[in-house]
């Protein structure tokens, strides 16, 4: 489930199964329209059970027919040299694709 501000920006994310629920929070929310401007956002990764895993700062860029986003891991501190981007693309469909990699 994604979660929008009154602006479109997104507040959180988060995916449920049968054992666990991973959520993904974002402070401020993050720009993802393609109108929107480039700007960054603190993220945190939460799973049931362990509570925070993960956080760092997310970057999002818009570029002509994608919108990138580079992560960058701060805590747990072994985690901070593990950046990776994630290039999302629209289909002629208006389906979303998103590439993840390393930076």
């Amino acid at each position: 489930m994604l979660t929008t501000d009154a602006r479109g920006r997104i507040d959180s994310y988060a995916a449920t199964t049968a054992e666990r629920k991973l959520d993904i929070r974002f402070d401020p929310a993050l720009p993802l329209t393609g109108e929107a401007p480039d700007g960054s956002s603190r993220f945190e990764i939460r799973l049931s059970g362990l509570g925070k895993i993960i956080d760092g700062t997310v970057s999002v860029r818009h570029a002509p027919g994608a919108t990138i986003l580079d992560w960058q891991p701060e805590t747990p501190a072994w985690t901070r040299s593990i950046g990776f981007r994630s290039t999302l693309t629209a289909t002629s469909d208006g389906q979303r694709i998103a590439k993840v990699q390393p930076k």
